[in-house]
């Protein structure tokens, strides 16, 4: 069953859609004001050159790399859709691929375009973030000029010794935090921002005594959303000392979560919207050592494992992350748990190989620029890396290879691609004499409590574990369906499995509004969807599909059948052939599966 990419980004999305919502009476949404005034052809024509054929415009695709133009631009619709990577969407979609935006982000984008006010209700506690970005924006302002007068001669002199030139010093805006109690508080205060709102934004550490500056002595790197707004701060000590903490950074606030941060991002996105894949990397340092070395696609995880939230927004712009940690032995059990998160949200994972040096900032220190970018060019596969280093250890001890296996089982129960799980699995077998049979066995994080792993019923055979659903079919099927709203009921009764795909549960729920307000509203109607739908009502409506009505149930018969094939493949792959019940089951799904195919077509 296809399951949906992001469900709690996409509940988000459809809340900030319902509370945008005017109290006018008319039911006209804010959403649908700014989609109507927008003109997504001149968006999008600000990224991509397009040139009209027929009443479509085309161009290349700012999403994947391509040669001839597959990307087409629906001014009528209000729609784009590219036939080479299948990414579709309107003009939220469009900024939020594009730009790594949420969509309440390109919502107001747009609506400050169009000259629209948008509810005070978009967002709520906007006003404390607009308070709290004035200060993180004010404090920039007050260590950047610290570390230019002459009190910040300690932090230059660090920055010198770091080989940091003026130009990345200015760049990245970093700063000098003063040695002082009361600081930027003093700053802060004497420009007429409250204590209070200091405390909130993590700048200031309240005691009983009054407040103090939470950052002192240090050099400090403005941290930035994708947007380019101060959203916190990291601070480095200058003198190493064991009782001082080398890195200190600002806590989580309303507008600060550094499981959803990358350090460098809002640098980054032009890169990864070029198709140069993200690169990640662990501090602020190797993050300014990347980008010194033109590897400007470089961002870093703040000190904290790659989380979810993080790997979700990169999958916007990739489907392969670098993954470029340090090379001592905690660095290389970052990489392994970053592995495992992307890995599982189908990322291709590769990692770099500094040789002798520990990190990037070392290595660019030691051997120059092109010896780190030759680094990154050298990358491999994570998977592949740990196979061949592991081979030489693997055939040493038993013991040893029990244990190697054990660590390689985990990595690919963590693979959300069973084909590439496959193959890694045939080359461990070659590589190390493991069969595969073996490999396939869930690790024991994957079994559940003991006991029930050796009851594996038929139940948890049929059609849960298969991935239903052929596109070509369905988005025939549903283009035809735009075309004769109508008829969704009957193909609902006919093909109820349909909605087992979220996107389809999705589209049969808000179906009822785009049969009132006709196919001439669907870039308004989709606004409701979650994205993964949405992409599927862009691929339909951007095919060119006349049909008539009394063919549509044909489509949803070819649908079903497609998907009885596919079950019937699955069941024959897992299933025990000893097992009676299962092979009645089998050969009773293969007798339906000819009998549809015998039944005959209607032509034309």
């Amino acid at each position: 069953m296809l399951a949906s990419r992001n469900p709690d980004g996409q509940a988000r999305i459809i809340g900030v859609v319902n509370r945008v919502r005017t109290d006018d009476g008319s039911g006209t949404a804010a959403v649908d004001r700014v989609r109507d005034a927008t003109d997504i052809a001149a968006v999008i024509g600000e990224t991509v050159t397009l040139r009209r054929r027929g009443q479509k415009l085309w161009g290349l695709c700012p999403f994947h790399a391509e040669k001839s133009p597959s990307f087409s631009v629906d001014p009528a619709r209000q729609l784009f859709y590219c036939f080479g990577c299948q990414v579709g969407g309107n003009v939220f979609t469009f900024l939020m691929r594009r730009d790594g935006k949420s969509f309440p982000e390109a919502l107001a984008e747009l609506a400050d375009r169009a000259g629209i006010a948008l509810p005070d209700r978009v967002g709520q506690g906007g006003g404390r973030r607009t308070a709290l970005l004035a200060v993180l924006s004010a404090a920039q302002q007050y260590f950047r000029q610290a570390l230019l007068d002459s009190g910040g001669q300690v932090g230059r002199a660090y920055l010198e010794r770091r080989g940091l030139p003026a130009s990345t010093v200015s760049d990245f805006g970093l700063g000098w935090a003063p040695d002082e109690w009361e600081g930027l508080l003093g700053s802060l205060r004497r420009l007429g921002y409250p204590v209070a709102d200091v405390v909130e934004a993590g700048l200031a550490v309240e005691r009983d005594r009054g407040a103090y500056d939470r950052l002192r002595g240090r050099i400090t790197f403005p941290i930035r959303d994708p947007d380019g707004r101060v959203v916190g701060f990291g601070g480095r000590a200058v003198v190493d000392d064991a009782g001082v903490p080398k890195y200190l950074n600002t806590p989580e606030t309303a507008v600060y979560h550094k499981g959803r941060i990358l350090y460098g991002a809002d640098r980054a996105r032009a890169a990864w919207s070029e198709g140069r894949a993200p690169i990640i990397v662990e501090g602020y340092m190797d993050v300014l050592a990347m980008h010194r070395a033109g590897l400007f696609e470089a961002v870093g995880s703040l000190g904290t494992a790659l989380t979810v939230e993080h790997v979700r927004y990169l999958r916007r712009f990739t489907s392969e992350v670098v993954c470029a940690y340090d090379q001592d032995p905690a660095g290389q059990e970052a990489m392994r748990r970053a592995f495992m998160v992307l890995a599982a949200e189908g990322i291709a994972v590769s990692s770099v190989d500094y040789q002798t040096a520990k990190d990037a900032d070392e290595l660019l220190s030691a051997k120059g620029p092109e010896a780190l970018v030759a680094a990154v060019q050298g990358r491999m596969p994570y998977l592949a890396r740990r196979i061949r280093d592991g081979q030489a250890a693997v055939h040493v001890h038993p013991e040893a290879k029990a244990r190697a296996v054990r660590e390689m089982r985990e990595l690919l129960d963590a693979m959300a691609d069973a084909v590439e799980r496959t193959e890694y699995a045939a080359l461990l077998e070659r590589a190390w004499g493991v069969e595969q049979k073996i490999l396939s066995q869930p690790s024991r994080a994957k079994q559940g409590p003991a006991g029930n792993n050796s009851e594996k019923t038929r139940h948890n055979m049929r059609r849960s574990e298969v991935n239903l659903g052929p596109q070509g079919v369905e988005v025939n099927l549903l283009a035809s369906l735009i075309q004769f709203p109508d008829l969704m009921e009957g193909v609902l009764a006919a093909l109820p499995e349909l909605c087992r795909d979220p996107r389809w549960e999705a589209i049969r729920d808000h179906w009822p509004a785009l049969a009132q307000e006709g196919a001439a509203s669907l870039a308004t109607w989709m606004v409701r969807l979650p994205p993964a739908a949405q992409e599927l009502v862009t691929a339909a409506a951007a095919v060119p599909w006349p049909v008539s009505g009394d063919l549509v149930m044909e489509l949803a018969q070819q649908v079903k059948t497609q998907w009885r094939e596919r079950e019937w493949r699955h069941l024959k792959s897992v299933a025990d052939p000893d097992d009676p019940v299962v092979s009645a089951e089998i050969s009773q799904l293969f007798q339906e599966i000819s009998a549809s195919k015998r039944a005959p077509r209607r032509e034309g």
